[in-house]
């Protein structure tokens, strides 16, 4: 009797555990990163369109909380393979950088394109720790000049991620959703 007592007290001890690490993994907390500092917070992306093979903008939302230094770059990566989007047609007039809301002058930074990245070096500025900053690439960035090209959208379906990395210490990811039109119709 006394062993089946231990076991049965062992097993709901077991039952607790699991199921408290169940709840945990369901709300997200496993994925909570307490000792990285140096990621970037409200890292966020909003396309313009996000239809397969759409021609969109992206509003890149972030904050260092270490900041980016004079002479390092905010570097946004793209997905690669297949279906992918595709920034080199990207340049200077095509971008804007808000830092705290207020227009940061292309003069003191430039840009850099790949095939899967875009590169802004500051050169003669700086972004200070736990600054709002935000990134306008495509035809909605007007404060530089008279913007041309947008990134062409993946022509799959699917959700892809965008990572950011600020300075030398910063990084961050985001995703975003490629999915066709939805129509929603409704009557009263």
């Amino acid at each position: 009797m006394y062993k089946t007592e231990k076991t049965v007290l062992m097993l709901k001890t077991i039952a607790t555990i699991g199921g408290l690490a169940l709840l945990l993994w369901t709300l997200g907390l496993p994925s909570l990163r307490f000792a990285d500092a140096a990621n970037n917070t409200t890292v966020s992306d909003t396309l313009s369109d996000s239809a397969p093979s759409a021609a969109s903008t992206h509003t890149i939302d972030f904050v260092s909380p270490t900041g980016v230094t004079m002479g390092s770059t905010l570097v946004l990566t793209f997905p690669t393979g297949g279906s992918e989007f595709d920034p080199s047609s990207i340049g200077q007039n095509d971008i804007d950088l808000l830092v705290g809301g207020s227009n940061v002058p292309a003069a003191d930074w430039s840009v850099a394109t790949t095939a899967t990245s875009i590169t802004l070096t500051l050169n003669s500025t700086s972004i200070a720790p736990g600054a709002s900053s935000t990134i306008l690439i495509g035809t909605n960035a007007t404060n530089e000049g008279s913007p041309t090209s947008d990134i062409l959208n993946p022509s799959s379906e699917g959700s892809y991620e965008i990572n950011l990395a600020a300075g030398t210490s910063d990084s961050g990811s985001m995703r975003v959703v490629i999915l066709s039109s939805v129509v929603v119709t409704a009557s009263v």
